[in-house]
């Protein structure tokens, strides 16, 4: 059983952040099952380091290119993620090369690591359970002496690690001296943290990817085994596809391109069963296929209060209609409160109450409805 306090990928980056103003020299290491999201949101945080350590770093030290003088916003920062596993041991301790001027022998360090050097940001090293002692040894003059061969990060850079879990570690443990001298963070995956993340930011607002990744979070609320939020047992041994948070958002992006080449049948199963699994792709498709009894999002849209709904003890038709009401909300939010006021299956609609709260209506029937569907389940209590 891990020793590890456990956080959330919010809390994780949150915490990150406060060990990186205590202290440069601070490298936190995120601990976490792959393809919940580790990656993508240390490549968030430089911008919210920017923000925080910028200003700082300018009133120090002007015209360094911490900020832009003419907008007073920071500058573009660096996100430099590395598989170190992959590399040699020079990649990280730097490779000799002599000077043709002087003849003075210096080392050099590899691409991600010298713009580190030449600019602020983030060096990210991902994978570093599964790379040599030696290599990792590399690492801590980077995260205690801020040095990578013989050129020093710049000031405004910060190192972090991430790994898999403590039972996906691979072939090598994490050194002791490195481990000790890292700010140890276990991440967990949160299921509605990723729910947010497809609504907000996979696909462009209003394209068709967007509004699948918006039905796939919405649905996933009342269809089990549509998001996985832990490697199964074995699947590393055997090979087994399963519903990771990046495997979703890979899925759910051939799906959008095979659904608009006309892909049917089991083509169209593949595109997404080839990345998050047989048994998460026909959760799926068997929502859609039951969504062939409901009206679409652009009769919702139009006929909000004439358009057919399932009946009250109709479980499959109910969770159908979640992805359907939630990308009706996106276009068009009085239609979809005042669609979702006619539902009456209590666990569909509470789902569907708490999802729709980020959507505003804007007529007063659509308010009513709004206000009578959160007393109705409980969803003002909760948040």
């Amino acid at each position: 059983m891990s020793n590890y306090v456990q956080l959330s990928l919010k809390e994780a980056a949150q915490l990150t952040l406060d060990a990186w103003l205590s202290d440069p020299r601070t490298a936190p290491i995120w601990l976490g099952d792959p393809g919940i999201g580790k990656t993508f949101r240390a490549a968030q945080l430089v911008n919210e380091l920017a923000g925080l350590l910028a200003p700082r770093l300018e009133a120090l030290y002007p015209g360094r290119g911490y900020m832009d003088p003419t907008t007073g916003l920071p500058t573009a920062w660096e996100f430099a993620p590395l598989e170190i596993a992959h590399g040699a041991d020079e990649d990280v301790g730097g490779i000799p090369v002599r000077d043709a001027k002087t003849g003075a022998v210096l080392r050099l360090p590899i691409g991600p690591i010298r713009r580190c050097s030449e600019r602020p940001g983030v060096l990210f090293f991902d994978e570093i359970s599964r790379a040599g002692a030696q290599k990792q040894g590399c690492c801590l003059t980077l995260t205690n002496e801020g040095r990578a061969g013989d050129f020093a990060l710049n000031l405004g850079t910060r190192v972090m690690l991430a790994a898999n879990g403590t039972d996906q570690s691979g072939t090598h443990s994490i050194i002791d001296t490195l481990l000790n001298r890292c700010l140890v963070i276990e991440v967990e995956a949160d299921a509605d943290e990723f729910r947010e993340y497809l609504r907000a930011n996979v696909g462009t607002p209003g394209s068709s990817l967007r509004e699948l990744a918006i039905d796939f979070a919405a649905t996933s609320e009342k269809a089990p085994g549509l998001i996985q939020l832990k490697m199964p047992p074995g699947a590393t041994e055997s090979g087994l596809l399963w519903a990771s948070p990046r495997a979703i958002e890979k899925a759910l992006k051939v799906f959008d391109v095979s659904l608009a080449a006309g892909r049917q049948g089991h083509m169209l199963f593949a595109s997404l069963a080839g990345l998050i699994g047989n048994e998460a792709a026909g959760v799926y498709m068997s929502v859609r296929k039951v969504r062939e009894r409901l009206p679409s999002p652009t009769e919702i849209e139009q006929n909000p209060k004439g358009a057919l709904v399932p009946g009250e003890s109709d479980a499959e038709a109910n969770i159908g209609t979640l992805g359907l009401v939630n990308i009706v909300a996106t276009r068009n939010p009085d239609s979809a409160w005042l669609y979702a006021g006619r539902l009456a299956n209590k666990e569909c609609g509470t789902a569907l109450a708490k999802g729709l709260l980020r959507y505003v209506p804007k007529t007063d029937e659509a308010r009513k409805v709004k206000f009578k569907l959160m007393a109705q389940f409980g969803v003002a209590a909760e948040g």
